[in-house]
């Protein structure tokens, strides 16, 4: 059988307060049960202070316990005021006539008003607790011992030992009640809990099922779904994932039917030239000369190398698993990169200033990409700076990150166009063809590569008036 979380929400608050309430019925039965009989001990002692005045005023008089131990009857009439509150409640003797029998010493047999004494379980002792007037048997070790003083000095002992009185009819009827009362609120909590858990079950719960749904429709392809993360506990969190998920999903959405677009329309005109020059070939409205080849073969390679890109951006979108990582001399990499880049530079036009740094600095990367990094980069500036103008690259530690930076000069690109630089087929000036600038797809590629050596690059400003590109890789 499946038990949903509602099920075991609602189980586990009747289990807790299950154990919980019988917990607290055991305790607060076996709290009664000692309390009822402290209480009604002490009131029985309290209630007994007056035969302790009166034994005092008897020992002054006499002397002595011996007129007690000799004449039990005066012990009995001591005792009269007494019994009716501390004795057992029980019914009186009947005679053998049915009459009851009278109360006092002398009509009513001794044994009678003696076995009332013996029940109510009251002791005189002396000075050494010596049971002189009580029942038979030794004093049991729970007795209550009220000292009898005679001018400041201990003469005797009225001991009271404690009754049980779960053996009493009124006070057992008294005892039910109060646990049949304990019983009921035991069960009210659990039916309380049962009440409650379900409410907080069903309100714990609700996010929970917006969540499932929300999870059930963007499953559809349905990325318009947002929940509402009110609050700051784990479902709102949980909550504002979900939203921030939705959002990538949705934004990803987007970029791939504008990436599909925009593919098509970059492979769109390379073929529609392609296919014009040709059919002008084939219908003889041009001549098929070697200017006209050329031509040709400009496109095809213009093409293959937009295919090729393309290839690279996809290798370079599976990031470092597809990475062949090695240790390389920073230093000396980039001293040989820098020579190739210099004849480039000369006939572009462009100066390249190269600080190679002072300090040895070892890279765990792969050295294929490494380059293809710097290569984009070099293509992009080469492209895109004009005659006579500057290339600038450095490199510096800090802490553990190698920062390259790259600048060139003029021209510039707006704040607002500097943040699409690294998205895929994006050229600052729309102006550009692909003969004269990039495919832009470039720069996306050198993003991937960076990020996936655990790094990252941003472009700003630099102080020649083009880019300047900052590159941080973390060292070995």
């Amino acid at each position: 059988m499946r038990l949903g979380i509602k099920a075991k929400l609602v189980l586990s608050f009747l289990l807790s307060n299950a154990l919980l309430a019988s917990l607290m019925f055991a305790v607060s039965s076996w709290r009664f049960d000692q309390g009822f009989q402290t209480y009604v001990t002490n009131v029985e002692v309290q209630r007994m202070q007056g035969l302790v005045t009166s034994l005092e005023v008897h020992f002054a008089q006499q002397g002595s316990w011996q007129t007690i131990v000799d004449d039990p009857r005066v012990w009995d009439s001591m005792m009269i005021p007494y019994v009716d509150s501390i004795a057992p409640r029980r019914l009186p003797p009947q005679s053998r006539d049915g009459a009851p029998p009278r109360r006092g010493l002398d009509n009513a047999p001794i044994e009678s008003q003696r076995a009332v004494f013996f029940d109510s379980k009251i002791l005189l002792a002396d000075a050494e607790q010596t049971v002189i007037i009580g029942p038979p048997n030794d004093p049991a070790q729970d007795t209550e011992w009220i000292p009898i003083e005679q001018n400041a000095e201990v003469v005797g002992y009225l001991g009271l030992v404690p009754r049980d009185i779960l053996n009493e009819s009124l006070d057992r009827l008294f005892v039910e009640e109060q646990k049949n009362a304990y019983a009921w609120i035991a069960v009210g909590s659990l039916i309380f809990a049962i009440v409650i858990g379900l409410l907080l079950a069903s309100l714990w719960l609700r996010p929970i099922r917006l969540l499932q749904k929300g999870m059930q429709k963007l499953s559809a392809g349905d990325y318009d779904q947002r929940l509402n993360a009110t609050g700051s506990d784990e479902l709102a969190e949980l909550a504002q994932q979900f939203n921030l998920l939705a959002r990538t999903l949705d934004k990803n959405q987007s970029i791939q039917e504008q990436w599909i677009a925009d593919i098509s329309h970059e492979l769109r005109t390379p073929v529609a030239v392609l296919r014009g020059e040709i059919e002008a070939l084939v219908d003889g409205v041009r001549p098929l000369d070697s200017h006209r080849m050329t031509s040709l073969h400009e496109e095809v390679l213009q093409l293959q190398a937009l295919i090729a890109e393309l290839h690279e951006l996809s290798l370079s979108d599976m990031g470092a698993l597809n990475y062949q990582k090695t240790h390389i001399e920073f230093k000396e990499f980039m001293r040989t990169l820098m020579a190739q880049f210099g004849n480039a530079c000369d006939e572009a036009g462009l100066v390249l200033h190269f600080n190679e740094g002072g300090e040895q600095v070892v890279l765990n990367a792969d050295e294929r990409k490494l380059k293809q990094l710097f290569v984009n980069l070099f293509q992009n500036s080469l492209h895109y700076t004009d005659a006579p103008g500057s290339l600038a690259v450095s490199w510096a530690l800090e802490d553990k990150t190698l920062v390259v930076h790259w600048a060139d000069s003029e021209p510039g690109v707006n704040a607002l166009e500097q943040a699409k630089l690294f998205e895929r087929l994006f050229r600052a000036e729309n102006s550009r063809n692909r003969r004269t600038g990039g495919s832009g797809l470039g720069l996306a590629i050198v993003k991937n590569i960076v990020e996936s050596h655990g790094g990252s690059i941003e472009v700003t400003d630099s102080s020649f008036g083009g880019l300047l590109f900052t590159i941080r890789l973390p060292i070995t």
